[in-house]
């Protein structure tokens, strides 16, 4: 096909992966017969931004052979890119060697507070 002087055109192009985080440099170029577009904006990942997982208490005790391991609660802070609806799910994927603490069903106990928008 031909692309035509001074025509609009949308080029949809899929992408295999996404990067973790949105690039600080964030610039998209097109190249067509050895010129090049001016550097275009990228796109925010449609993910999380503001992120941080911070532990409540970093107290640790020994733990007995056979006894209840000690709980040490995190703080998952996010602002999510999109709307995420009231029975959304959230999964988070610990680091290995790490354990939830979690009920039978898989399921684990949480709290949620909305901050202000900053």
């Amino acid at each position: 096909a031909m692309l035509k002087q001074n025509e609009l055109y949308i080029f949809r192009i899929g992408i295999k992966s996404n990067p973790m985080v949105t690039p600080t440099f964030n610039r998209w170029i097109v190249q067509l017969a050895g010129e090049a577009s001016e550097p275009i904006e990228g796109m925010t990942l449609w993910a999380f931004t503001q992120t941080s997982v911070e532990p409540i208490t970093t107290a640790r005790d020994r733990t007995l052979a056979g006894e209840v391991r000690t709980q040490n609660p995190l703080k998952f802070r996010l602002r999510p890119f999109n709307t995420i609806a009231q029975n959304g799910e959230i999964h988070a994927v610990a680091p290995e060697g790490f354990q939830w603490v979690h009920e039978p069903s898989k399921a684990c106990t949480t709290e949620i507070e909305e901050l202000p928008y900053t």
